[in-house]
């Protein structure tokens, strides 16, 4: 990718945050599945490299499949993106009402992974 792509999707993306933050939810969640089928089917080397991924995870599927596996991919990136632009005006109430974390008995504390030295403020 030159220079000159990465600033185009750079400012691609900045438009499109804009765009999610001001439409309905229901709007933007249409807006945004249509954007990535209308990528993914685009083609190009990420879809490509999505359905090489997908052929070997999944010999068995058929290319159908595997497409069909693909797309959906795109459409969830997608709206996982749209969260991400929307959340930023969130309240608490409505992020626990969107995010759901599970198994939160099996964490571990992050400063117990860590050596002691570095907990200790002597490390990187």
């Amino acid at each position: 990718m030159t220079k000159l792509q990465a600033l185009a999707e750079y400012y691609y993306y900045l438009t499109n945050v804009g765009v999610a933050r001001a439409l309905p939810e229901k709007a933007a969640r249409r807006l945004a599945s249509a954007v990535a089928h209308r990528l993914f089917e685009r083609g190009g080397r990420r879809q490509r490299a999505a359905l090489a991924n997908l052929a070997l995870a999944y010999p068995e599927l058929s290319p159908a499949a595997r497409r069909e596996i693909g797309r959906a991919s795109w459409v969830h990136t997608a709206w996982g993106m749209l969260d991400a632009a929307r959340s930023r005006s969130w309240d608490d109430d409505e992020l626990r009402r969107r995010v759901r974390f599970e198994h939160l008995e099996r964490r571990t504390n992050a400063d117990d992974l860590r050596p002691k030295r570095e907990r200790l403020g002597c490390g990187p």
